[in-house]
């Protein structure tokens, strides 16, 4: 995992001031940052208002009673694709604006979602000497006739 980050930190960089490079000797260099200032300020509100979208659909669940995962799921992903959008560069605005589109976070939630249950398997059994599962936890004795000579 370290590595991962760490070819994030210098390869997305890197990456970046590439496509720069490409795209401000395509259509200049005053042109290249107007357009990621632009795609900036237009995904931050496309972001807002999918947000609103969200947290109403959130507060329809709520009163209704039913379960807020994929509301959370679609905000967490909102969140994330501002996030993206904000940080100047093109992959990031591409990343970005892909996660703008409902059907792609609700894959990814899919995904994410899976890899959560299917990365926590239940806990292996474990078994006593005639192969019994053993299960932890806390007991008592009550005394029947004890309980009913008290009452």
């Amino acid at each position: 995992m370290p590595i991962v980050i760490l070819l994030l930190l210098i390869g997305l960089p890197l990456v970046e001031i590439s496509i720069f490079a490409e795209v401000g000797a395509q259509i200049g260099g005053p042109m290249t940052a107007l357009l990621t200032l632009l795609t900036a300020v237009i995904g931050v509100y496309i972001v807002r208002l999918q947000g609103l979208v969200v947290m109403s659909r959130a507060r329809e669940n709520m009163i209704k009673g039913e379960p807020l995962v994929a509301e959370a799921i679609h905000g967490m992903f909102l969140f994330l694709a501002g996030l993206l959008l904000v940080i100047p560069g093109f992959l990031t605005d591409g990343l970005g604006a892909l996660l703008l589109l409902p059907p792609i976070r609700t894959l990814l939630g899919r995904f994410g979602m899976a890899g959560v249950v299917l990365g926590n398997p239940k806990p292996t059994p474990q078994y006593d000497n005639q192969g019994n599962v053993i299960i932890e936890g806390q007991y008592r004795i009550c005394d029947e006739d004890k309980d009913k000579d008290e009452d």
